[in-house]
């Protein structure tokens, strides 16, 4: 399964690094979202001056289901609708001044934790008489645009008329549900691709621009995968709206890959301009 580091600014208002180690330890008794029947807990944390790592764990219940052996296909444990299965996620907390700082927060393929962790930790903060926002964030597009493209996903809401001669005449019931993936590869298309990234730098430091000429409609979504060898990330775009993460590589750890990215962040030009917007 792929992994990836998301990465977003914190500000804590009323409180501070103390006050969320507090938070923090409580949650280890765990938080349940009922509406959603989402569960999570804080396995573990490591608190040392301005950084904090840990280890959320996270599932979904209300259900019966079985757990099998993958070789025999034979159940090797039930689980009641009032269990859980908890994956693993790791998170960073990197004070820059007394109240705000980075988070970087694990995704393991299409999943991730932030709404419920700021859910869970929202709820402990408040009950001090404190708050906490999260802003997910992008830092050094126009380093990662001069990276070497594989390919640009273009995500559309809606069904071009051709598709429906290759449904053999079948009605799609609900449109919303269904998005359209354009798919544009370096190898072949690298015309088209450079002008949509020479683009996006133009329009990188002004997130309101880039609804011009590239994004339409507030359900499109942009996906930019780079890798160069060493040097692996996606950018999301959506109308204002910019987030990249970084892919974990197998031969590194989780720990060592997400204490290199909030180096990267910290160091980057953009993080002061940032900080300014919250």
């Amino acid at each position: 399964m792929r992994r990836f580091l998301a990465p977003y600014i914190f500000d804590i208002k009323n409180n501070n690094i103390q006050d969320l180690t507090r938070s923090l330890e409580k949650l280890k008794k765990g938080y349940k979202d009922e509406k959603s029947s989402l569960y999570f807990r804080l396995n573990s944390f490591e608190h040392q001056k301005k950084t904090i790592i840990g280890i959320i764990e996270y599932g979904t219940y209300g259900s019966d289901e079985n757990v099998v052996n993958i070789e025999t296909s034979k159940v090797t444990k039930h689980i009641e609708n009032n269990e859980s299965h908890l994956k693993q996620y790791y998170f960073f907390f990197e004070f820059i001044d007394k109240n705000r700082g980075i988070l970087v927060l694990e995704r393991k393929g299409n999943i991730g934790v932030r709404s419920i962790f700021y859910q869970g930790l929202k709820k402990q903060l408040e009950e001090k008489g404190g708050e906490i926002e999260i802003s997910p964030i992008s830092i050094g597009l126009n380093k990662i645009l001069d990276k070497p493209l594989k390919k640009i996903v273009i995500k559309l809401p809606y069904i071009p008329k051709e598709i429906d001669a290759k449904l053999g005449g079948l009605k799609i019931e609900n449109v919303q549900s269904i998005n359209f993936e354009l798919v544009i590869t370096a190898r072949k298309n690298q015309n088209i691709i450079s002008k949509l990234i020479e683009t996006l730098k133009e329009q990188s430091f002004n997130h309101k621009k880039l609804n011009a000429g590239i994004i339409y409609d507030s359900n499109e979504e942009i996906s930019i995968f780079v890798d160069d060898g060493n040097f692996k990330r996606t950018v999301y775009l959506k109308r204002n709206s910019v987030r990249s993460w970084i892919e974990i590589r197998q031969d590194k750890t989780v720990v060592q890959e997400g204490k290199d990215f909030i180096k990267e962040i910290i160091s980057s030009e953009e993080l002061l301009q940032l900080l300014k917007l919250i």
